[in-house]
């Protein structure tokens, strides 16, 4: 029979999901409209991904490649 390994990872590693890390979850309440609010949903968004650490996913600091094993796939 297989052995199944489990991986740890710290509460502040991007790949760890939080119980609220859900697709259902809105990030913040700031709509798109259009150009003229951009600037307000987009500070608005990157400060919510930050808050998540989950940031790195977006902007491409957070690469496949970065993580090995199980993790990546």
């Amino acid at each position: 029979m297989a052995e199944l390994t489990v991986a740890t990872l710290k509460h502040h590693h991007p790949l760890y999901l939080q119980s609220s890390d859900t697709p259902g979850i809105a990030l913040h309440t700031v709509k798109l409209t259009g150009p003229e609010n951009y600037g307000l949903w987009s500070r608005s968004m990157r400060l919510a991904l930050l808050v998540k650490d989950k940031l790195g996913f977006v902007d491409g600091t957070c690469l496949k490649s970065t993580y090995k094993g199980n993790l990546a796939t």
